[in-house]
Formats: structure tokens, sequence, C-alpha cells
């Protein structure tokens, strides 16, 4: 009896550093019994009886329907119990709860005896949520390809960056080689073999095309990852979608363009206003040194060329402004 319970104080221990409850079932007594860790995660009394509807009416009402049937066909023995459920403690504090259940004695083939595990995952889903959130702010999503199965696997946001569905899944290396411009793909494809062959992280800009035919620019960081014995059993990655960058990236180059050829076209027009000054200055007094020693057909001429004269002069004044 001693060494019962010193294992079972060991044991208490051990969950509780581990964070993880313990309960276990039995379906003949009807005796439902919880750890002191699980009984502390849904703040419940350590001396206060437990059955299953005690548990059940700390579920969250939108997840209490699907609990149940999950729950009446694990202990049909139809199927483990393998669920996560928001629940709210006697405190009123919400918590995501994981509980894992497991058919542990049959008689005559029926089950009567169940164990299960419960862990509080609040903090976990907090933070899956928060890199989420995070991922779609930045249009930063991550992916994996399995180098066996050719499978790639996609965050909801690296999903969307291609324009697809967040939570689609099943796709494989052809169908996103695919999906780059024509233009990128053997030059993707080298990359990615050289990586492959010298076991390496990989790193390139491109271009894909989404499923509404928009063309989006991304830049792709992977590493690899092995095997016990050195081989690469897949890729892991980023994808940045960096479409807004680049299009910001070109229109300051044009506004920068722009702006050298104005200022390239003000010295030009300044230069050529100096000229046209110099001419009209000779002009005016070629036209007072000789205007009465030549005929009026002359001085008409004149008059034209100094009126061209002035005409340019406006032109390259509106140049400069």
């Amino acid at each position: 009896v001693a060494m019962l319970s010193d294992l079972n104080e060991k044991l208490d221990l051990a969950t509780r550093a581990a964070g993880i409850g313990i309960w276990t079932y039995d379906a003949d007594k009807k005796i439902l019994w919880v750890s002191t860790l699980m009984r502390l995660t849904l703040g419940l009394p350590k001396e206060e009886p437990i059955a299953f509807h005690t548990l059940r009416s700390m579920i969250a009402k939108q997840d209490r329907f699907t609990f149940r049937k999950k729950l009446i066909a694990f202990l049909r023995g139809e199927e483990q119990l393998d669920s996560v459920v928001t629940c709210f403690d006697r405190s009123g504090i919400r918590k995501e709860i994981k509980l894992h259940g497991y058919i542990s004695a049959r008689d005559e083939g029926a089950p009567v005896k169940y164990v299960g595990t419960l862990r509080d995952v609040s903090e976990h889903l907090q933070m899956q949520e928060r890199l989420l959130r995070a991922e779609e702010i930045a249009h930063i999503g991550n992916w994996s390809v399995d180098l066996k199965t050719d499978s790639v696997t996609r965050s909801p946001e690296a999903n969307r960056i291609f324009g697809d569905p967040p939570n689609r899944t099943g796709m494989d290396r052809a169908e996103t080689f695919a999906r780059y411009h024509p233009e990128d793909q053997e030059r993707i494809r080298a990359i990615v073999r050289s990586a492959t062959d010298a076991k390496t992280p990989l790193k390139f800009d491109a271009r894909i095309f989404r499923t509404d035919g928009a063309v989006r620019h991304i830049h792709v960081v992977g590493r690899p990852e092995l095997n016990r014995n050195g081989d690469i059993e897949r890729f892991f990655g980023i994808i940045h979608d960096r479409t807004e960058l680049v299009e910001n990236e070109r229109r300051l180059e044009q506004s920068q363009r722009l702006q050298a050829f104005g200022q390239l076209a003000g010295g030009v027009a300044h230069d050529f206003n100096n000229l046209l000054a110099i001419m009209l200055g000779n002009l005016e007094l070629f036209k007072n040194l000789y205007s009465e020693q030549n005929p009026a057909d002359a001085m008409e001429l004149l008059d034209e060329v100094i009126q061209a004269v002035l005409r340019g002069s406006d032109l390259t004044k509106g140049l400069l402004n």
C-alpha cells in the first residue's frame, strides 16, 4: 500500500510537471476519477465528485453537440477520443482543452474501462493564432516540401499569396512549380537542385501566377531538414509577398528618371536660352546700325528672324519653368 501511494504521488508530480491531467472511467461502477492537475485546470474543488455531465456543462455551447457525439462514439468503443474544446472553468476563465481517451479494458468485447489525458493548450493556441495574424500582416507565409512524397504544405497566408483558399491542402511540387512564371522556372529548378545536392539553404526571388491570373513578386527562403542518416527529408521555409515593395521601387525609379530628365532638359534649355540671347542681341544691334542703309525688305526679314528668336526664347523659358 505504501509503495502504491508513493507511485501515485510520483505520478501526480510528474503529470503536474508535464502539464498533463489524467482521468479514468469505470463503466460498470460509473466512477470517473480525475487527477489533481485536471481539477486545478478546470477549477474544480479537490473533493467534489465529478461526472461526465459536470464536464459537459463547462464546455462552451458551440462545442457541446460535437463533443457529445465524439464522447458517445468513444464510450461505445467506436473510436478513440481526440478533441480540442473550449471550456470555461468555475471562475469563468476561457480555456482551450485538448482531450485524449483510450479504452483500457473490455469485457466480452465491450469497453468497460477508459483512461485519458487532459492538457490546457490555451497558450499554445494563442501563440499559434498570433503567428498566423503576424504572417497575414507581414504578408509572410511558411511552407514545407516532403522530398519523399513530393507533397507541399502551406500556411494560410502562404495559400493566400498564391490566391488559394487559406485552408487548402493536397498540393504537390509539380503543381507549385507550374505556378511560377515561365521565365523563372528553369532558374528556380537549378537553385533547388543545387541546394538539394549540397544540402544547403536556398533563396530566390521569382514571379508567380495567382489563381485569378494576377502576377505576384515573391521572395523565398528555405532550409533542409536532415534525418539521422544525414539525408534531406524535407525543406522548410518562408515565402514573402514583395509585390507592393517591387511596385513602389518601380514607381520610385520612374520618378527618379523623370526628375533626371527634367534636370537635363532644364540644363539644355538654359544653355539654349543663352545662345538665343546672344543671337537676339546681335540681330538688334545689326538692325540699329544698318537700318538706314538697307531697304525695307531687308528690315522685314530681320524682324522675322528676331520674332523667331523671341519665340524660341519663350519656349526655353517654358521648359525652365
